[in-house]
């Protein structure tokens, strides 16, 4: 999952602590970041200087008595803002091959192809019939909403259009700094061979919300499942799961720079392709004279 930018609060009547870090203003009460001395930054102090003097700690102290100075700040750092992208848009304009100049960034974020690709999915938790013609491979990450909203939704709509058509492969890619990703993710592994492990992954997707408020034994039951003394051992250890750790190997060979990555018949696509782009793909992947219509829906 990519991690969304730090959002400004509001403004304290009476004083202002204040990092400045990229194009972020990060108010006094948030989680601490080094600051950097990026050119935003840079200008953006450069108009603080003289209301207010910065301290050790790299802070400013603003006081009520001139609060355009911080109004001044946000102006040149959305100002600065627009135009470093501006820039960097136009740099990549002028530096693009000629086959892509003038195409839309989208445009070109075309699929890379992944030569081992059935290695990987044979690695992953497969849900649909073996010889589907067409295999979507989802790196997942248990607590990213953006998966739960690709697998629940996008990959519904499409099993519900292609059916047996279609096999789906789960291969774990838990985010480092998701607190229980990998916990969920050691869950899924330990009941693998289960005939609902995939009922399993669509409810820890569905109640993610709830993640670390509940037992794990409470998502197990939701799905009829208990543990065995196997299973249990499992559950308790704190050994590495060979699965995981293939998956996040797999994720850094491939170059996956968030969750969910999406591979089609060993395509690789740079960002989560939207429901009307997998259908395409889907379509254009099945063999000649095979329409979603004679696909089977799968129950």
């Amino acid at each position: 999952m990519y991690p969304p930018p730090h959002q400004s609060g509001t403004r304290d009547a009476r004083t202002h602590d204040v990092f400045i870090r990229e194009y972020t203003i990060i108010p006094r009460g948030t989680s601490r970041v080094r600051r950097t001395r990026t050119p935003l930054a840079a200008a953006a102090m450069r108009a603080l200087q003289g209301s207010c003097a910065p301290r050790r700690s790299g802070k400013c102290h603003l006081h009520q008595e001139a609060p355009v100075n911080l109004d001044r700040v946000l102006n040149i750092a959305l100002t600065v803002a627009a135009v470093t992208a501006a820039a960097v848009l136009v740099r990549r304009e002028m530096l693009a091959p000629a086959s892509l100049q003038g195409r839309s960034i989208l445009e070109s974020d075309v699929p890379r192809l992944v030569s081992d690709w059935e290695a990987v999915a044979a690695s992953g938790i497969r849900s649909g019939p073996n010889d589907a013609p067409v295999t979507i491979v989802e790196f997942m990450d248990l607590e990213c909403p953006f998966c739960r909203k690709f697998h629940i939704e996008t990959m519904r709509e499409i099993e519900n259009r292609f059916g047996d058509s279609v096999a789906s492969v789960f291969v774990h890619l838990p985010i480092p700094f998701h607190r229980f990703a990998l916990p969920a993710a050691r869950v899924v592994e330990c009941f693998r061979s289960s005939a609902t492990v995939n009922e399993l992954i669509d409810g820890l997707l569905i109640r993610q919300d709830s993640l670390g408020l509940k037992p794990w034994l409470s998502y197990l039951a939701d799905v009829g499942l208990r543990p065995d003394a196997k299973q249990a051992a499992c559950l308790a250890s704190t050994d590495s799961v060979p699965a995981i750790e293939f998956g996040r190997a797999a994720g850094v060979r491939l170059g996956i720079r968030g969750t969910p990555a999406i591979m089609i018949n060993g395509w690789l696509y740079s960002r989560p392709p939207t429901t009307a782009e997998l259908v395409d793909a889907v379509s254009r992947a099945l063999p000649a004279g095979q329409s979603q219509q004679d696909s089977t829906v799968r129950r």
